[in-house]
């Protein structure tokens, strides 16, 4: 589903909520704010995001708010068949770093997997492999043509200029915290990585050059799969259903593509 002429705006649909319910973010981790609501007796899922309030956004260089990029673009619309993106409407209010990308769902959650660390059974790990490669084959040679993510940003996600900035906030988000634990340890563990690290960092070129990529084949990439649903509702996780699975075009399940761009495959197309 793309934006339709005519069709409702998610500022619309909200309009006319018979209820509303704030979600605590469980496993969540970015700093987006979470609602669950009913509209003309239907469940919605909301999630909101914004650069000021989401880390994730920030750090992976997201200042055009690619959800609504690839939204508008009809790139979810071009996922396979065992892929529900949920999405239904989507409006972005402001300018800049204030900018609010209001996300309206559908409430999938009776399908999604669980919060928490259990294990998923095998059989359900390897539909979830299944569909994250039909999703990378129907994409295959797709060039980002809409601005999405660079491989630059890609490589720089967690380079330490890069997240020096989130230091600073009240509290470290954990894998901040632990990339910079990290960056601290390289060089007394591996000398020869932690140049290897400096150097893509600082000239992120030598792997993203015209020269490789012109013998690499390219195809979208999504920012970060998950399999932890949001107290069971729509919110970021990969179906637990038998055929389609709702998932995060999250960077695709319903939600971000935060640094969805162009990546580099290591094998040949199935």
């Amino acid at each position: 589903m793309t934006p339709a002429t005519g069709a409702p705006s998610a500022r619309e649909l909200l309009s006319r909520a018979a209820s509303r319910q704030s979600v605590p973010p469980g496993d969540g981790r970015s700093g987006a704010a979470f609602e669950r609501v009913t509209v003309d007796e239907t469940a919605y899922f909301v999630k909101r995001l914004s650069p000021a309030s989401d880390w994730v956004m920030r750090v992976t260089g997201d200042h055009v708010h690619r959800p609504y990029l690839a939204w508008h673009a009809g790139i979810m619309d071009r996922a396979p068949g065992c892929i529900d993106h949920t999405l239904v409407a989507m409006d972005l209010d402001g300018t800049g770093g204030d900018a609010v990308l209001t996300m309206l769902m559908r409430d999938v959650g009776g399908f999604l997997v669980p919060p928490g660390d259990t294990v998923v059974p095998p059989g359900q790990h390897a539909g979830f492999i299944a569909h994250m490669a039909a999703l990378a084959a129907a994409f295959w040679d797709w060039d980002d043509d809409i601005g999405l993510t660079t491989m630059a940003q890609r490589l720089r996600l967690f380079a330490p200029d890069n997240i020096g900035g989130e230091l600073a906030a009240a509290e470290v988000p954990g894998p901040i915290a632990a990339a910079v634990a990290g960056w601290r340890a390289l060089p007394g563990r591996s000398p020869l990585l932690a140049a290897i690290a400096r150097l893509v960092h600082g000239q992120p070129e030598v792997i993203t050059g015209r020269w490789l990529r012109s013998r690499i084949p390219s195809y979208t990439v999504t920012g970060r799969w998950a399999t932890s649903a949001r107290t069971r509702t729509g919110a970021r996780s990969c179906s637990t259903g038998p055929s389609r699975a709702p998932a995060r075009l999250a960077g695709i399940c319903a939600g971000t593509w935060r640094s969805t761009g162009p990546g580099y495959p290591n094998q040949r197309k199935p």
